[in-house]
C-alpha cells in the first residue's frame, strides 16, 4: 500500500478520534488496507482512551509565544537585509553598466575623431597628381 494512502487514512482516523470517537472504528478500509492499517488504528484508539488531555502551563505558553515572535522578527529582519543587499547590488550593477556605456561612448568618439584626423592629415599630405 502506498505511503500517501496510509498517511491519509491515519490522518482521517486521527481527526475522527478527536471529533467523534464513537465513529472512528467505522472507517471503511479495503482488505489490503485493513491488514496494514487496522493495527495502527487500534493502537491510536487505545492511546485515545488511555491518555488524558493536558493543558500546558501558562509560563510555558507565554515563553513559547515570545520565542516564536522573536524568531519571526529575526526571520523578517534577515529577509529585509537580503532584499536590501539585492537592491543595492542591482543598483551597483546598473551603475557599472552606465559607467561602462559612457566609457564606451567616449572611446568610440575618440576613435572616430582620431580616424577623421588621420584621414584629413593623409589627404593633406598625399601627393597631388
Amino acid at each position: 500500500m502506498r505511503e500517501k494512502r496510509i498517511t491519509d487514512l491515519l490522518a482521517t482516523h486521527a481527526d475522527t478520534l478527536i471529533i467523534d470517537p464513537a465513529s472512528a472504528g467505522r472507517i471503511h478500509l479495503g482488505k489490503k488496507a485493513e491488514l496494514e492499517v487496522r493495527p495502527l488504528f487500534d493502537l491510536a484508539e487505545r492511546l485515545q482512551h488511555t491518555m488524558k488531555p493536558v493543558q500546558p502551563r501558562t509560563p510555558f505558553v507565554q515563553e513559547l509565544k515570545n520565542d516564536l515572535a522573536h524568531r519571526a522578527q529575526r526571520h523578517m529582519a534577515a529577509n529585509k537585509r537580503m532584499k536590501n543587499v539585492f537592491v543595492v547590488g542591482a543598483a551597483v550593477v546598473g551603475s557599472l553598466v552606465s559607467v561602462a556605456s559612457v566609457i564606451g561612448a567616449i572611446v568610440l568618439l575618440i576613435k572616430t575623431l582620431h580616424q577623421r584626423t588621420h584621414r584629413r592629415n593623409t589627404a593633406l599630405h598625399a601627393p597631388h597628381a
